[in-house]
């Protein structure tokens, strides 16, 4: 038997910020709202780097 540490399941990958406004989405990839603002501008500007 392995004893882990607790971890709320609606805690957001990128803050770690818990609240009721988190989403769930793919692969249970939970984001608050500032975590998708980080994630999207993350991928908006590797997109940019992959267009240049």
């Amino acid at each position: 038997m392995e004893i882990k540490k607790y971890k709320e399941c609606n805690e957001c990958v990128i803050t770690g910020e818990i609240t009721t406004e988190n989403r769930k989405y793919a692969n249970n990839l939970v984001l608050s709202p500032s975590g998708a603002e980080i994630f999207y501008k993350e991928i908006k500007d590797k997109k940019k780097a992959f267009e240049s």
